[in-house]
């Protein structure tokens, strides 16, 4: 990682995925997008197992060995909702923390994010230090407010504010037996239905640039 770092940074963003051997075939695909998109350069690659690994190397993806002290197993169950899956998303949040620490802005994507244009640039120029996806369609946002925050998709500038913020998800996620995405929830927005949180100003984006989920939350942290 510390090797990687250096060499896909761009102005000091590095464009973050991680996976686990049972989704290479998702990943490859998401791979040939971001060549696509002219933003592979930019990008690196957690492994969640050492099968992927040793598969990301051997075809020469900028891809590291995440070591996580949890056993992934790449013939686990990780259909959505296993205990296995809710365990590998905490790995998620817990290395974007171990690269902001390091000084660098993330832009974390889950490989099954669908892009249709490049929205690096447009996250680079928003005021917001923490850029949060949501699955929340335009008709649902009025009611729903920041419900719906889906911690597959944003973008964390390295501040000391977003650290500590980052560091509560983690804290939280670790004593949860849910995934980590309510984790995100519960601490930047209060964890409260209804509730309007504080310095939490939104900002729609187009379908088309945002694959899954049609808006994004940015917070501001003065």
């Amino acid at each position: 990682l510390h090797d990687l770092l250096p060499r896909v940074s761009r102005k000091n963003h590095v464009l973050l995925t991680g996976v686990s051997n049972n989704y290479r075939a998702v990943l490859m695909n998401f791979v040939c997008n971001m060549r696509r998109l002219g933003v592979y350069d930019n990008l690196i690659i957690a492994a969640w197992d050492e099968e992927i690994y040793r598969y990301g190397f051997k075809m020469g993806l900028p891809i590291f060995y995440y070591d996580s002290m949890i056993d992934v197993k790449g013939g686990e169950d990780l259909s959505y909702g296993s205990s296995a899956f809710k365990k590998v998303t905490k790995l998620k949040s817990r290395v974007v923390l171990q690269i902001v620490r390091m000084g660098y802005d993330v832009t974390w994507t889950d490989t099954d994010i669908v892009w249709f244009q490049n929205p690096i640039p447009l996250l680079a120029n928003m005021a917001s230090d923490f850029v949060v996806q949501s699955n929340a369609p335009s008709k649902e946002a009025a009611a729903n407010g920041p419900l719906r925050i889906n911690s597959g998709f944003y973008r964390i500038r390295s501040k000391p504010a977003t650290i500590v913020a980052l560091e509560a998800i983690v804290a939280h996620a670790s004593s949860s037996a849910l995934t980590e995405q309510p984790s995100f929830y519960i601490v930047l927005c209060g964890g409260r239905e209804g509730r309007e949180p504080r310095s939490l100003s939104q900002k729609w984006q187009r379908v088309l640039t945002f694959g899954q989920g049609s808006l994004t939350y940015g917070i501001v942290f003065n």
